[in-house]
């Protein structure tokens, strides 16, 4: 039997340094950039800008929201432990945090829109410019409706701190994300105003993700500091 004790602030403490870091090279390299306007002299930005995948900013995001389909794993588990209702509810969040975390890691949203842009049912241009949004917009409507109930169930620190952390996280993959798809669509990808939007964006994904650690931390812990998780061999 192993068992593991963490530390909800100081593992938010770690994640949200990790994030202050990342935001401080990445804004350095788009002032090289923009300064050198030579991306082959710095090649290194493909290492760090957040809007390029398979790089540090991309594996920090994808390891958060896999840390974050862990947590609900848990909370999955002890809701099957404890017979509640809301088992069923707890293991599809779970489920979609293991998409997100493969969907950041593979790209597949950009995989997805160029998909839908092929199928011409709408004009891919202004908000529209990356057509994932479609797609996904509509799934996060459905999802939203269907989880109201599961919502009014849990504790009311729980459900306000999911909300606002959804909120977070939304508005950046979602609106901010079609605020600069339309710059992108007017100025193209290599500009400046784009780069400070979806990097806004980025910030607003990574922050909302760490604020839905830290409230499923304080809902598993029943309000205490320390999530204490055994790991049976049974």
């Amino acid at each position: 039997m192993l068992e593991i004790t963490i530390r909800r602030t100081s593992l938010v403490r770690v994640l949200t340094v990790i994030v202050f870091c990342l935001l401080l090279l990445h804004v350095g390299q788009l002032w090289v950039y923009y300064s050198i306007a030579d991306p082959q002299v710095f090649d290194f930005v493909d290492l760090l800008d957040f809007d390029v995948e398979g790089n540090l900013p991309t594996l920090y995001s994808s390891l958060a929201l896999l840390l974050a389909a862990a947590l609900v794993g848990v909370a999955w588990k002890r809701s099957c432990y404890l017979k509640d209702s809301n088992s069923a509810n707890w293991l599809v969040l779970c489920i979609i945090f293991v998409f997100l975390s493969l969907d950041e890691g593979a790209a597949i949203h950009e995989k997805i829109g160029i998909y839908v842009q092929s199928l011409h049912l709408f004009k891919a241009e202004g908000v529209l410019n990356f057509a994932w949004v479609v797609p996904y917009s509509l799934l996060t409507f459905l999802f939203v409706v269907s989880y109201l109930k599961f919502l009014f169930r849990l504790p009311s620190n729980t459900r306000n701190g999911l909300v606002l952390s959804g909120v977070v996280f939304i508005l950046g993959a979602l609106g901010i994300e079609m605020i600069s798809a339309r710059v992108a669509w007017l100025e193209g990808l290599v500009s400046l105003r784009y780069s400070i939007l979806y990097t806004i964006e980025e910030t607003f994904e990574m922050l909302g993700v760490i604020l839905f650690i830290s409230v499923m931390m304080r809902h598993l812990s029943n309000g205490s500091d320390s999530v204490r998780i055994v790991l049976s061999g049974r």
